[in-house]
């Protein structure tokens, strides 16, 4: 995934960012907050395939064993029954999961599962994922078309689109990369919601 080089240097630049370790037990502590991130980003691989649609999971930095190789997942339920996003001041998240079917629907006995559900559930103001697979140019040029019209200039205190023209515009650039993989994109939240900016 060489893009993802480039969406993360997109965020340090930004937004500041900063690495998250890969391993479970260090999401599962960031996802624990409250307040700790403003924005989750996910570049990586997900799944939520037919044979096992109740649990969707997103791919983590793999650990070698004595036994082999053992890979490391986040699992949908995990965010649903540990994540505590919202912060003292109220204010929500905005998670984005760049990878493959990470905001597909799923089922379970109670109701609707999946990444979007849990995250939103746990009170992330927004949430943008995918549908199906896809490629490695339109998930950047939707992620950082979409962040770019959220901020808006680079005013402290000037406010962006809302998030439903950022998504509108964050298609229009995808689309451009001539794959028609950006079809695949969804964002869960509010449509006249702004990101609001601190100096």
């Amino acid at each position: 995934m060489p893009e993802a080089s480039k969406e993360k240097q997109f965020l340090i630049d930004h937004f500041s960012a900063q690495a998250a370790e890969p391993q479970p037990a260090s999401v599962r502590k960031l996802l624990a907050g409250p307040g700790a991130f403003d924005l989750l980003h996910f570049a990586g691989h997900g799944m939520a395939a037919s044979e096992d649609i109740n649990e969707p999971q997103l791919l983590l930095q793999g650990e070698t064993l004595q036994e082999g190789y053992m890979q490391n997942f986040l699992r949908a339920d995990t965010v649903e029954t540990r994540a505590n996003l919202v912060s003292q001041q109220d204010n929500r998240p905005m998670v984005t999961v760049n990878a493959c079917q990470a905001g597909r629907a799923t089922y379970k006995l109670t109701g609707i599962g999946g990444f979007a559900a849990a995250f939103l559930s746990t009170e992330a103001g927004c949430f943008v994922g995918t549908l199906w697979s896809v490629t490695d140019s339109p998930a950047r040029y939707f992620t950082e078309s979409f962040y770019a019209a959220l901020l808006g200039d680079s005013r402290p205190t000037a406010a962006g689109d809302t998030i439903a023209v950022a998504a509108r515009k964050a298609r229009d650039a995808a689309k451009k990369s001539g794959d028609p993989t950006w079809l695949s994109y969804v964002v869960y939240g509010h449509p006249h919601a702004r990101l609001l900016r601190t100096k």
